[in-house]
């Protein structure tokens, strides 16, 4: 990729509607069931600070290869808004196809951001408590 790209992705949401715990609440849901194993990516969740801190795992391809790029997400909730951050760590992880690239191809690095911001309109609808699973609780 391009070095003058940026590795690091913050998105801001504002007029939620809701309390910092809502948000948090709301954050914590949507991230549980949108990363696969919240257990090995959540590494801080603080409910009383309305902060989450991972790291996750960005794939992306070289023609047949599947590589993938580590990044490291943080969240933080604040009376009627909250902030999203993503950033990409150097170096291929060891389970990816393509160890010799420290970040990925300017194709890949595309697909990365396209997928991050694909998550942030997600998140931020369910921030909102207008995700897909926002009527769960409604029995």
């Amino acid at each position: 990729m391009d070095e003058s790209n940026p590795t690091k992705f913050t998105y801001d949401y504002k007029d939620l509607n809701a309390t910092k715990d809502e948000i948090f609440s709301r954050a914590r849901n949507f991230l549980a069931t949108n990363y696969g194993d919240t257990n090995e990516v959540l590494r801080v969740v603080d409910a009383k600070e309305g902060i989450i801190i991972g790291r996750g795992s960005s794939p992306w391809y070289i023609m047949t290869n599947s590589c993938s790029t580590e990044h490291n997400v943080k969240f933080a909730a604040k009376d009627n808004k909250a902030r999203l951050q993503f950033e990409l760590i150097q170096g291929a992880p060891a389970y990816s196809g393509c160890q010799g690239w420290a970040m990925p191809t300017e194709q890949g690095y595309q697909t990365i951001k396209s997928d991050f911001n694909a998550f942030s309109e997600r998140l931020e609808q369910a921030l909102k408590g207008e995700g897909k699973n926002s009527d769960f609780n409604n029995f």
